[in-house]
């Protein structure tokens, strides 16, 4: 090719490319999220390597106080998609590296609100001036954003959905440090995205005064399988059902106990504490124990109600939590938090054959197991979040339910989530037991009575299934 021809065909490639349905290349939409002046842009180029080949490019200009917190300013460059895809680019600051807070990477979103469901594989700039990989995650509308710095820029920045069992909607940050695909982190469920969601790239300068340019390249839609290993899923054997018993009272029994524990306790102390058949083996000196029936589980002693505390589109909102100890509860975060306590939820619940997805938003540690099988639990340490977990469900069938809680200091809080696949085809959570919102009837077969014998004496009279 002749350097006259090659200048002919810079002229031609270097010129935004728009489709007829107003796409950019590969993008189908181009828009600034969060309205941080209107000042971003998105321009398909083209340049050619020392071999004459042409490699396509975008040059993304994005301004906005960043993406994080309970709301985003960036632009965003993406295109819709269902099912199991894969969105992958690499990218480089196209002028003089950027300040503190800018950002570039790929997304996925629930829409284009700010504050939407968002899950990100991004290259920020530090407080030194450098690149830093790392992923971040909002998992419900409106709530704030969590990230996590998984070590120096990777080559090539990846996101993708996967659908676990053919069904069950997951994403997976990964990036490629120069060896291969790595997952960041651990995979995650998504059900509170769409069955159709935003693919695409974003760019931030951190601030809502500047704007900074990143080149992209590379940037591939594709089909993939899943990076790391899929999550383990426990098995509830058809022996494990019970037979059927009366559901004349629906909800869960809750014992909560305290007192006599070691200063460092964890879950053997919590198992021993709460199971009250067998000699405790604490000093029942200042021992405290409530035992009730509860419809719902979502109690907290301290701050807000957790996933379902505003109106942001989940059906539980107005359910007001209930307190570990008060009976009743009052406003349960009236400021008397309790601290040191364990707690048992269980009750029948009868659950169909197939996978199943049971979420818990806790403070503190958790575990929880259906038909005598754990299909579950949280870190001794864990704060407060949520954690997913995948089960299946052999044949239709009542089973014995548990969840066993601990916290140390601090606020306490436990939801039990179960995550359903609505009649308009989206994943919702709904608090375990709602039935009126699609979740699986739960019930207490049998009375529960707590009686307490003068001061350190306790006796638990109990029907059991």
């Amino acid at each position: 090719m002749s350097s006259h021809s090659l200048c002919l065909l810079l002229a031609v490639i270097l010129l935004p490319v728009v489709d007829a349905l107003g796409g950019i290349g590969v993008f189908e939409f181009a828009e600034d999220i969060g309205g941080p002046n209107d000042c971003g842009s998105t321009a398909f180029q083209g340049t050619v390597d020392r071999n004459g080949a042409l490699v396509e490019q975008y040059e993304i200009v994005g301004c906005g106080s960043g993406i994080g917190g309970h709301c985003d300013e960036f632009h965003f460059a993406y295109r819709t998609l269902s099912g199991q895809w894969r969105l992958s680019a690499e990218f480089e600051w196209s002028d003089q590296t950027p300040g503190d807070g800018a950002m570039q990477g790929v997304m996925i979103r629930a829409s284009n609100a700010d504050d939407t469901v968002q899950y990100g594989t991004l290259l920020s700039v530090s407080a030194r001036g450098d690149n830093q990989t790392e992923f971040l995650i909002r998992d419900k509308i409106g709530s704030d954003t969590w990230d996590r710095s998984v070590g120096d820029a990777a080559g090539r920045l990846g996101i993708q959905r996967v659908l676990i069992g053919g069904e069950i909607p997951a994403v997976e940050s990964i990036a490629d440090f120069g060896s291969g695909w790595k997952r960041l982190g651990d995979l995650m469920l998504m059900t509170d995205l769409a069955e159709t969601a935003a693919f695409g790239v974003a760019v931030a300068s951190g601030s809502a005064r500047s704007a900074v340019s990143s080149l992209v390249t590379e940037v591939v839609y594709e089909r993939a399988a899943m990076v790391g290993p899929a999550p383990e899923v426990a098995r509830i054997p058809a022996g494990a059902a019970k037979p059927a018993g009366p559901r004349d009272r629906p909800g869960f029994v809750m014992h909560t106990a305290t007192g006599g524990l070691p200063e460092e306790w964890a879950y053997a102390d919590m198992c021993e504490l709460l199971d009250l058949r067998n000699d405790l083996h604490l000093s029942t000196a200042g021992l405290q124990a409530t035992l009730r029936e509860v419809p719902l589980v979502n109690f907290y002693d301290s701050g807000h109600r957790g996933t379902f505390a505003c109106d942001n589109g989940f059906p539980d909102g107005a359910f007001p939590g209930v307190d570990a100890f008060e009976c009743p509860a009052g406003h349960p975060a009236g400021g008397d938090d309790d601290d040191n306590f364990a707690a048992e939820v269980t009750a029948l619940i009868h659950l169909t054959p197939g996978l199943h997805v049971m979420g818990v938003r806790s403070e503190g540690a958790t575990v929880i197991a259906i038909g005598g099988v754990e299909i579950g639990r949280t870190d001794d340490d864990a704060g407060l979040s949520n954690r997913d977990f995948i089960f299946d469900v052999e044949r239709a069938g009542d089973y014995t339910f548990r969840a066993r809680y601990l916290v140390g200091q601090g606020a306490a809080a436990l939801e039990l989530h179960e995550i359903v696949k609505r009649a308009e085809g989206q994943w919702r959570r709904v608090l375990l037991g709602d039935v009126n919102n699609g979740g699986s009837a739960v019930y207490v077969p049998q009375p529960a009575t707590i009686v307490l014998l003068g001061l350190g004496g306790l006796a638990l009279l109990r029907g059991r299934p």
